[in-house]
Order: structure tokens, then sequence, then C-alpha cells
């Protein structure tokens, strides 16, 4: 397999992606270039910095603190092997369409983590450690699995949808101007808005006037420490304090992050966990003290 690596025109619309600053999103792009064929790395700046000049003028501790939030952003998952800690992208194989991986000397991903990767991907790992041929990058259709996660619910996907949603809910008559939009802004979110949005809305946690992705949500819990119930909780009351005429930013990421941190002011604990929105705090009240 040549060392080109792929990188769908789509990514400039993933919210998980644009949810990075400049310098996290180089070193996510040198995670791709830097992996094996598999998209296996070591969970360390060490790899990144020696593969990369512009990380090498960087401390490792900074790049590592990258690579936590890029984690924590759902675009890497890591999975620990004899007191190493590596990574690896869940949709890998949907992106990079390998057929002759070479050979590599990082361990695989256990069974029942690479359940959670895509259809394509698990197929790769099927000729784990490489060095054999693939007879497609795609797999057959007798080995899709429902526990396999479909191709409709890889990232870019789901970034468009979250993106483009609440200009498709002013387009089927669900902007604030709609007497029922508030019902639906407020409400527990059910993940359909009158049934006229794609079925990509579907993959939220809640829905209402900016919805939270699943992704968002499970790293707010991570973050926070709070139940479901209660991060529900609190996405609702947020929309009951600010007027239907007032204009919201639709971007998810920028939208809850803030607010999440604000409401759950995050712990510095160990090398970078809470640093990304720590930022985010401390923007916020520089921007009340200049209001």
């Amino acid at each position: 397999m040549p060392d080109d690596r792929f990188f769908h025109k789509c990514l400039g619309h993933s919210a998980k992606v644009n949810s990075l600053t400049d310098f996290e999103d180089l070193v996510w792009r040198s995670y791709v270039l830097a992996a094996d064929d598999f998209g296996l790395m070591r969970f360390s700046g060490i790899t990144l910095r020696a593969d990369n000049d512009r990380l090498a003028r960087r401390s490792q501790s900074t790049v590592e603190r990258a690579l936590r939030v890029i984690r924590d952003a759902g675009l890497i998952r890591t999975f620990a092997h004899q007191g190493q800690t590596y990574c690896y992208q869940e949709s890998w194989q949907d992106y990079q369409k390998i057929t002759y991986p070479k050979r590599t000397i990082h361990p695989s991903p256990s069974a029942d983590v690479l359940q959670s990767c895509t259809d394509n991907t698990r197929w790769l790992f099927t000729i784990f450690p490489g060095g054999r041929k693939l007879s497609s990058w795609a797999c057959p259709d007798s080995f899709r699995t429902p526990s396999g996660i479909s191709p409709e619910s890889v990232e870019t996907q789901e970034s468009l949808a979250c993106g483009r949603a609440l200009t498709l809910a002013k387009t089927n008559g669900l902007d604030h101007d709609n007497g029922s939009s508030r019902a639906r802004a407020t409400g527990m979110g059910s993940g359909v808005m009158g049934g006229a949005l794609p079925r990509d809305h579907m993959r939220h946690s809640w829905c209402g006037r900016v919805c939270v992705p699943d992704f968002l949500h499970e790293q707010f819990e991570r973050s926070t420490g709070q139940s479901e119930q209660t991060l529900k909780a609190f996405y609702n009351s947020t929309f009951e304090t600010i007027p239907e005429d007032e204009p919201v930013d639709p971007d998810a990421v920028k939208f809850w992050r803030p607010r999440v941190a604000a409401q759950w002011p995050p712990k510095q604990t160990g090398m970078g966990d809470g640093l990304s929105a720590e930022r985010i705090v401390a923007a916020i009240r520089e921007k009340a003290a200049r209001s």
C-alpha cells in the first residue's frame, strides 16, 4: 500500500473537525499521516513530533494535550495494551480504502473494541497484522452485521446533518415564527422534528433549536460526570431563558460547549484533560467583563 492518505472534502463541514483549533487540526491530520495502514498509533506525541517538523518545535506535552482534545471530540478512540495506550479511528477504512496493508508492529484492538468500528474497518482487521491483500477495500454484504456502524453514521455524515439541521428546520416551517417551535425546542428531544428532517438528524441525543449530536453529548457526560437525564434537563432549561426571537448560533459545538463548561467548570486533572474547556470558560468570563 502506498503511503498516501485521503481526506474527504466533506470534512470542511464536519462538526468534530471544526471544533478543533488550528493546532489541534494539525495534530489530527498528522495522526492520519503517521498512523499505520490499520489506523493504529501509539497515543503519544513522540511519533507525531518525529514525523512532523512543525510539531517537533512544540513540546511533547503540548502535542499530547491536543491528542486528548481530538480523542474527546470523537475523531479517534484509544485502547490499552501491556501498559501502553494506542489510538485508532473507527471509520478508518471508509476513508482510506486500504487493500494491501503493510505489516504492523502495533497491537490490534480487542474484538469487543472492534465491534464499535464500521463494517469496512472491521473487514480490514481480518488480515491483521497485514502483509496480505484484501479482495476489496469494502467488506462483502455477508460480512456486515447489525453490531457494526452503518455507512450513514460515520462522522462526516453525522456532522453534515448537525450543521444543516437548523436550516432544514426553518425550510420545513419549524423556525422561530412557528407557534409550536418552543414546544419542540424545550421538549426532551425525540430525535425527530415533525418527521421532516433527514434520517441523519435522528442521531442526536437531544433535539431543539440547536440539537446536541451524540458525539457531543457523550463528551459532556465524560467531562462533567453528569447523568444523561441531568444533561438533557440542562438542554431544556437553556432555551427556557432564551427568547424565541433572539438569534442563536446554529453550530452545536460553538453553542453548547461553552454553556456546559460554564455550568460545570472543568477540573484540571492530568495532562490537558480539561484545558480546552478551561479556555472556553475564560473566554466567556472575559466577554462578560467587556459587556
